[in-house]
């Protein structure tokens, strides 16, 4: 008897497909029972969820310690200047209007 397909909608992943086969559950049962499919669906996936790792963290501090806080300091204040000019200019030509608009 020929192999026959089964639609798209139905299609799994060949690591899923082997899963399904060791925990011996039959293409009928899923079948049958739609929400079952999900149920294994989802223990499957927790099953070969891979561990977070803590990797990210460690590498981020590892990129803060090349950081020279000296010259942080130095933008911060140079930048806080600017904005202390911008203010002044602000309160020399008005609160921020358009120079055209007159009253």
């Amino acid at each position: 008897m020929a192999r026959r397909e089964l639609p798209e909608r139905t299609r799994v992943s060949p690591e899923f497909q082997e899963w399904l086969r060791s925990n011996q559950v039959s293409r009928r049962q899923l079948r049958r029972n739609p929400e079952l499919f999900h149920t294994y669906y989802e223990q499957w996936q927790r099953t070969v969820a891979k561990p977070k790792s803590n990797r990210r963290s460690l590498s981020l501090f590892s990129k803060l310690s090349r950081v020279d806080l000296n010259q942080v300091s130095n933008h911060l204040s140079k930048a806080s200047e600017v904005i202390g000019m911008i203010q002044n200019f602000k309160g020399i030509f008005g609160s921020g209007g358009r120079p055209h608009d007159f009253d």
